[in-house]
């Protein structure tokens, strides 16, 4: 009675174990086309920030270039010299006046209004009395050095474009005659005009920088959550697979072990004797030992 209920038991488990490894088997097979999109997924985001990084690289290397260029002209004022010879100018030059014009239109100097020299009754417009003023200023220089060039007003280079740039006597070789102060200032004035032009290529290329390293980050975020999906999907499958081969040697184990006691059971109706603890395993073991005896008894034999 108790072999045919450990019997039934066994036959209970075997039939557990082959439907655990049943359901596995359909777990793993679901999860493949899951483990496909997920691996399509990131092969797909990986083209994407490929080309994002490229496009990144070749901005940024343009911006780079452009701002070195700009930089270089920016500091024109560091080779600005002898500043108080200019500004102890009474009568200072026509080319002395027309840079400090310029320097004052920059800086967003207004004009005094002064009676015409020449005598004509109406007031002109001169520059040289605030430019005077402004060439006292103790840190003259270093406004200049930290002179806000990345926002220079529109309308100002309007006028320093028109009235100066163009103007054939706005030369730094003809001003050198007047000043060599002079000559430092108005390549501070050609350089802020060269700046300002290139400055107006570059903060797009910059605007276009930043749009591409932020979708590049995008980009990254979406494949690391991609790539997190995959690695679960992975991780989840190779437990999967651990399991199954658990479970299949269960299943294997329970099979051998029913087919002994069925043998048991068999040699017991025919009256056949039997060993209360039947192993298949250990049986098939005693007889790979017995083999091996009988191997070297006839080894002996022949050496005999």
């Amino acid at each position: 009675m108790k072999l045919k209920q450990h019997y039934e038991i066994g036959l209970e488990k075997l039939d557990s174990a082959a439907a655990q490894v049943a359901t596995m088997q359909v777990e793993l097979e679901a999860l493949q086309p899951q483990l496909l999109v997920a691996g399509k997924d990131v092969d797909e985001m990986m083209v994407v920030i490929e080309h994002e990084s490229v496009e990144v690289a070749e901005t940024e290397k343009v911006v780079r270039m452009d701002e070195a260029v700009a930089n270089e002209q920016a500091t024109a004022a560091k080779a600005i010299k002898d500043i108080t010879l200019v500004k102890s100018m009474k009568n200072p030059p026509a080319g002395v006046k027309l840079v400090m014009e310029a320097i004052c239109i920059l800086k967003g100097i207004k004009p005094d209004r002064i009676p015409d020299p020449l005598g004509s009754g109406k007031k002109i417009k001169d520059f040289w009395g605030p430019a005077k003023k402004l060439l006292g200023e103790m840190k003259f220089l270093q406004s200049l050095h930290e002179y806000n060039k990345d926002n220079i007003p529109a309308a100002y280079m309007t006028i320093i474009r028109n009235k100066y740039i163009t103007n054939p006597d706005f030369v730094p070789k003809k001003i050198r005659t007047a000043s060599t102060a002079a000559e430092g200032l108005c390549k501070w004035v050609c350089a802020m005009d060269s700046y300002d032009k290139v400055a107006k290529v570059v903060a797009p290329k910059k605007e276009k920088l930043a749009q591409a390293e932020a979708k590049l980050k995008v980009a990254m975020e979406s494949l690391q959550k991609k790539q997190a999906a995959l690695k679960e999907v992975q991780d989840k499958l190779a437990k999967l697979q651990v399991t199954l081969e658990a479970n299949k040697n269960k299943k294997a184990d329970l099979e051998n072990q029913r087919v002994v006691e069925e043998w048991v059971e068999l040699c017991k109706a025919k009256a056949i004797p039997c060993s209360k603890n039947v192993s298949l395993m250990q049986s098939l073991r005693e007889l790979v030992k017995i083999r091996n005896w009988t191997i070297a008894d006839l080894r002996q034999l022949l050496h005999r």
